[in-house]
């Protein structure tokens, strides 16, 4: 038995990054405004663009590590000898 199954899980920010992104839109909005008085706006213009093209995924492929994997598969074969010694 192996413990490296992808797994799809409801994403637990999903709401909070959809409120997050559309927050982040309006300040965006407001701050594109007065762009004419910013000097170099390189730093804001990368910030802005991460913003517009993310989305929020309601689903995620959630896999465990692999130190998790191994200290599973450690468990199971103690369970494994446990179970034997009880025969």
């Amino acid at each position: 038995m192996k413990f490296n199954r992808v797994v799809r899980k409801q994403n637990a920010n999903f709401d909070k990054q959809v409120a997050a992104k559309e927050e982040a839109l309006k300040v965006i909005s407001e701050i594109d405004q007065y762009l004419d008085y910013v000097d170099d706006p390189s730093e804001y213009e990368q910030v802005k663009k991460q913003v517009q093209t993310f989305e929020p995924a309601e689903y995620e492929d959630i896999r465990l590590s692999d130190e998790s994997q191994q200290i599973l598969e450690a468990k199971l074969n103690q369970l494994y000898e446990l179970a034997e010694s009880l025969k």
